[in-house]
């Protein structure tokens, strides 16, 4: 357990390194532990309390590896695939850029809300640098239905969707 505890904090420091605005984390290791620390693990606490979870990041990257997910964040597909690459989605004002590397391409859901974006305005979306959306995205029952029932928290409502095949 150690062993992959070690391997995952210098993963975890190299990404760090690569974006300094993402990959917060703390890893300590208890060589003497297994999976009880005997408490010891509560010292993680102080630290856990001064980061602000965002629940609708500007900027999201997204690695689908062995365990498979349908949404992170603001981005969802419904047919995610083991080792299906690397995501990187920013939004910038009113524009969104998707960079995909590695395969395979999917279909992707971009949710929206009126805290991110001005759903009164035009969205521009830039997929692999081509621009793919350019226009005004409808607020719908569904996406709000949906997204509500994905997540179980307010706060990670989203009113509208474009989505990319």
């Amino acid at each position: 357990r150690n062993d992959i505890a070690l391997e995952w904090k210098q993963y975890l420091a190299k990404l760090r390194e690569e974006d300094p605005e993402g990959y917060c984390h703390w890893v300590e290791i208890y060589e003497d532990k297994g999976h009880w620390l005997d408490s010891e693990d509560a010292q993680v606490l102080p630290w856990m309390a001064q980061q602000i979870r965002q629940s609708c990041p500007n900027r999201i990257v997204w690695l689908q590896g062995n365990h498979t997910h349908s949404r992170s964040y603001w981005l969802a597909t419904e047919n995610p695939q083991k080792d299906g690459g690397i995501l990187i989605a920013e939004k910038d004002g009113q524009v969104i850029r998707i960079q995909e590397k590695g395969e395979p391409k999917h279909a992707i859901k971009i949710r929206l809300a009126d805290r991110m974006v001005d759903l009164n305005q035009p969205v521009v979306v830039i997929r692999n640098e081509n621009e793919v959306f350019r226009g005004f995205v409808p607020r719908t029952i569904q996406t709000i239905a949906c997204t509500l029932a994905e997540r179980g928290d307010p706060k990670g409502i989203y009113s509208a969707e474009i989505v990319l095949e």
